[in-house]
């Protein structure tokens, strides 16, 4: 379980982002167009400088839907790795065996032993 602050901290991130979103959209518009004259660059690079930290979507951090952790989330369910029954083997069952057989076989280990029945691949 992470910290209680820390998952505070990261929702208070989302809505900077999302508060600021359209406006940071149109600034970069600006920066990139080469349409736009120095001027206007130059202004709308100093106003996102001027924005805050926060409403940089790069700041938020992915974390797990129920208990907040940080680290090995699996954007398939919104979930950690440490979670009961989850793994990133197949997150869409229907395409579970769309591959031939042959490459089924690939996708297993190679075996360790040489007296194995497949022998060493």
């Amino acid at each position: 379980m992470a910290k209680k602050s820390r998952i505070a901290k990261n929702e208070k991130r989302r809505e900077f982002v999302a508060r600021y979103a359209a406006r940071r959209a149109e600034l970069k518009d600006i920066i990139r167009r080469p349409s736009s004259t120095d001027a206007e660059r130059i202004a709308a690079q100093e106003e996102l400088r001027r924005q805050p930290r926060d409403t940089c979507a790069t700041r938020v951090r992915n974390r797990d839907a129920v208990d907040g952790r940080p680290r090995g989330y699996l954007r398939a369910f919104g979930l950690s790795r440490e979670e009961p029954g989850v793994s990133k083997r197949t997150p869409d069952p229907s395409r579970a065996f769309a591959s031939p057989p042959g490459s089924l076989l690939r996708s297993f280990r190679r075996p360790r032993h040489p007296h194995h029945p497949w022998g060493l691949q």
